[in-house]
């Protein structure tokens, strides 16, 4: 009996200060894309395009925070970043996620045209279709 009380006790303690803000590889790339447009005062850049076999090509701006994020977002299809980011990052990094789908349905749903969203510190996000399988994403902070 004591057994089983203790463990509910463990049970029912806090998670730690470090699991409890511990996010996903590209939830934390792009918390550093933001910490550089904060810092940097420059747009952070990032293109992502369908490339041969449906491989991830991702070309960014050249400083280590779009290096992390292109390595972090590799192994998706480029139509699955958008819904990606919205669904591992944005529901626990920012406020207001505005989103704006195609008629086009791509891997089982639509087509992400426009993501939107504030990221803290009053740094923006902006994911924009360019095309088929094409993606300009943008992070800054406005002066």
């Amino acid at each position: 009996m004591v057994r089983i009380g203790f463990a509910l006790a463990l049970c029912a303690l806090p998670v730690s200060a470090a699991q409890a803000v511990e996010r996903p590889p590209l939830c934390e790339a792009l918390h550093g894309l933001a910490d550089a447009a904060r810092s940097s005062g420059q747009a952070q850049r990032v293109t992502v395009s369908a490339g041969g076999g449906e491989a991830l090509v991702c070309r960014a701006d050249r400083n280590a925070a779009a290096g992390a994020f292109c390595d972090a977002a590799a192994g998706e299809p480029a139509d699955a970043l958008p819904w990606r980011l919205k669904r591992e990052c944005l529901g626990t990094m920012a406020a207001d996620p505005q989103v704006q789908t195609g008629a086009e349905r791509v891997g089982g749903g639509k087509r992400m045209t426009r993501l939107t969203a504030k990221l803290g510190h009053g740094v923006r996000l902006d994911v924009s279709s360019v095309g088929p399988g094409r993606y300009d994403l943008v992070v800054w902070a406005p002066k």
